[in-house]
């Protein structure tokens, strides 16, 4: 009994002699889950752009950043040594923030971990990445701007892998495709010709139907007329 008493006498005294910051540094649920939303809501973008003098470039925007998380960020070609660079709520416009990039030569990624400034709760809340592309020369090609063709795979102005194919095997491809895209079009307008001599065929003859429905109507009531002023000349001249 003794040594039970002295048990609860030392577990009494251990509780209050923890320091206050012990609890106040904690991360419950509540807060993990709404961290987890500020986390959760962070974006990232890239935006072209082009300066006056016709060089161009690459604006990253990072939305949503709240006081109680930061972001730290960096390109996947620098490598695991690089720490990267924070972006703290200070440093933004109102959660937004921005930075400029040449436009690359090779595609990259750059890398985004969302982490809190709360303490008790640290750790990653989220990792992401945002791809930059590249410009696909064959864009610039006479082809490429011919209608219906600027989605086409080959022809699209901003890239995220490298053909893996030759030149000339692209520009085959890219050929190819244009004349195909015109046999479906000259396809298409023959069916619209076809169509459009139907459409007028049925549209002659409802209004030859009309004019003969209305030239009945009229024949009627000449006759009804005609019928109408012979009878009233009959009573007359019974009078």
């Amino acid at each position: 009994m003794r040594n039970v008493l002295v048990f609860l006498i030392l577990s009494l005294f251990s509780l209050f002699a923890i320091p206050e910051n012990v609890f106040a540094d904690s991360c419950d649920y509540k807060q993990k889950a709404q961290l987890n939303k500020y986390a959760f809501n962070v974006k990232a973008e890239y935006e072209f752009k082009k300066n006056e003098d016709g060089s161009t470039y690459f604006d990253i925007i990072v939305y949503n950043i709240v006081s109680d998380i930061y972001v730290n960020y960096k390109s996947e070609l620098e490598g695991n040594s690089s720490i990267g660079t924070n972006i703290n709520y200070e440093a933004t416009n109102s959660g937004t923030y921005r930075f400029s990039i040449p436009i690359p030569s090779k595609s990259f990624d750059y890398i985004f971990y969302v982490r809190t400034t709360k303490e008790g709760c640290a750790g990653d809340l989220r990792k992401f990445s945002l791809s930059i592309p590249i410009r696909n020369s064959y864009h610039d090609l006479d082809v490429c701007k011919k209608s219906g063709m600027e989605d086409y795979y080959y022809c699209k102005e901003w890239i995220i892998d490298e053909f893996n194919i030759s030149s000339s095997e692209i520009e085959k491809k890219i050929n190819e495709k244009y004349e195909s895209l015109k046999k479906n079009t000259t396809s298409q307008c023959i069916g619209c010709a076809e169509k459009a001599r139907n459409d007028a065929k049925i549209k002659a003859f409802e209004e030859l139907k009309m004019k003969i429905i209305i030239g009945l109507a009229v024949g009627i009531v000449i006759d009804l007329l005609a019928m109408i002023i012979q009878i009233v000349n009959i009573r007359r001249s019974e009078i």
